[in-house]
């Protein structure tokens, strides 16, 4: 009569060959983090380089059509390798992988544009210049920010944003009247708007993506009289 346990004890040792000789073959999974693309003031202008990310992650309704809620770790940065055929810019979403001690993303093809009129805005970020008689013309960042925002930080009190609201290109100046951008007491002009808080819609081109945005008559007292007459928003 055989011994059961004996039995056990060889089925159990089987067992452990057998998926010692699977093991090897079975594709090994790998570590992986969304990270948001960065400009630390060394960004490269190709790919097969080092990338400035920060960590994110997701949130939000998992329901069919829904907006995810994008959440960025600002204060702390991960090095990411960015292969592949398009050179990311800041604000770009990337998956990175852990391959062979680093973080490597792939990055390729253009994203599409988000829908709205009078044209596609470009999902990344953009330039926006102005025209001021008083403090002079000068220039910043327009930066995107997921699903649909474009927005600079304070610049001489005003704070500049770009979004797609109705299906229509949304564009607003807000300007601090009393104490400090951004805590401060505030007003927007924005277009579409009316007077004494509208901007005018002077011209667009959709390729490449070109805004101007005009103060025409009193549309917007606050920022005429502090000397800015246009506003440009470019990719």
């Amino acid at each position: 009569m055989s011994n059961p346990y004996r039995v056990l004890r060889d089925r159990t040792e089987g067992g452990r060959d057998l998926m010692g000789r699977i093991a090897p073959a079975l594709p090994s999974s790998s570590a992986a983090q969304l990270v948001q693309i960065g400009n630390g003031g060394h960004m490269p202008t190709a790919t097969n380089a080092i990338f400035l990310g920060y960590p994110a992650f997701l949130d939000g309704a998992e329901t069919e059509g829904g907006s995810p809620a994008y959440h960025v770790d600002g204060t702390r940065t991960v090095p990411v390798l960015v292969i592949g055929s398009r050179v990311p810019v800041a604000g770009d979403f990337l998956v990175a992988r852990a391959v062979g001690g680093r973080w490597v993303a792939e990055s390729g093809g253009t994203p599409p544009g988000l829908p709205c009129w009078p044209c596609q805005i470009p999902r990344k970020t953009l330039t926006v210049s102005w025209t001021n008689s008083q403090l002079g013309n000068s220039s910043a960042p327009l930066v995107y920010r997921p699903p649909g925002l474009w927005s600079t930080g304070c610049v001489n009190q005003i704070i500049m944003a770009l979004d797609c609201l109705g299906g229509i290109i949304q564009f607003a100046v807000t300007f601090f009247v009393s104490g400090s951008c951004p805590g401060g007491q505030s007003q927007s002009c924005q277009s579409p708007g009316y007077e004494p808080f509208g901007l005018t819609l002077a011209d667009s081109t959709c390729s490449p993506f070109h805004l101007h945005y005009q103060i025409v008559g009193a549309e917007c007292p606050l920022l005429s009289g502090s000397g800015y007459t246009d506003f440009f928003v470019d990719q």
